[in-house]
């Protein structure tokens, strides 16, 4: 019922917004998708006293359908100030992480049990998942680039309860979100910033490298049991 509810008022949103500005949401997401930062930024600051809105709808929008964030997290940093940039950044990722659960949980919950209980390996894959779902889903959202469409269905087919879902998107997604901002706006002027990427692209592989041997102690430890 939550689901549907959530459903509705999310169409009635789209479609009023669509109403006012057919195209709103298409340019956006044109913007976001074209990985020009600089035009994206003064898209959103043209919205003047509704740019903050309109940066949270954007960010919401983007995290739901699993489009990458750090273009759209460095123009929030270049727009508003990097601190300012971070929490709006923040506050959409969590919403749009919120949204992608709620509907998705329903819609996958059916097809995935059956699936789930016609492969004894995948259900100890997902029983493994209700045990350290928490520290699944936070490793993932420590990571800058993370897909978050995947780490979303993942979540939303396994057995994470909702409220341990959220609190490992909000803390995880901290460190992610404040790494998203300062690269963003690093890639944006590259050539005054060459020594930092390096050390962004070291720090990359350096979680990556954690992620992968997280995963295999985690299989391992799925087939001792």
């Amino acid at each position: 019922m939550q689901s549907i509810i959530a459903l509705i008022v999310a169409a009635a949103i789209f479609i009023g917004i669509y109403f006012l500005e057919p195209g709103f949401f298409a340019k956006l997401v044109e913007l976001a998708v074209s990985s020009d930062m600089g035009e994206l930024s003064r898209h959103i600051k043209s919205y003047g006293g509704w740019s903050m809105a309109v940066s949270v709808l954007l960010g919401t929008i983007i995290n739901v359908s699993g489009l990458p964030t750090v273009v759209f997290s460095g123009a929030n940093g270049l727009i508003f100030g990097f601190w300012p940039g971070v929490a709006l950044s923040w506050v959409a990722e969590v919403l749009g992480a919120i949204v992608a659960f709620g509907l998705a949980r329903p819609l996958l919950k059916k097809s995935a049990s059956r699936v789930v209980e016609s492969r004894p390996g995948l259900q100890k894959a997902v029983e493994f998942t209700a045990e350290r779902g928490f520290w699944a889903v936070f490793i993932a959202r420590l990571l800058p680039f993370s897909p978050s469409g995947l780490i979303n269905v993942a979540a939303a087919v396994g057995k994470i309860s909702f409220r341990d879902y959220i609190i490992a998107t909000g803390l995880g997604k901290i460190p992610s979100i404040i790494a998203e901002v300062y690269l963003g706006r690093d890639i944006l002027f590259a050539a005054n910033n060459t020594t930092r990427m390096l050390l962004w692209l070291v720090l990359a592989g350096v979680l990556y490298g954690g992620w992968k041997f997280y995963r295999q102690k985690s299989k391992s430890s799925q087939s001792e049991e």
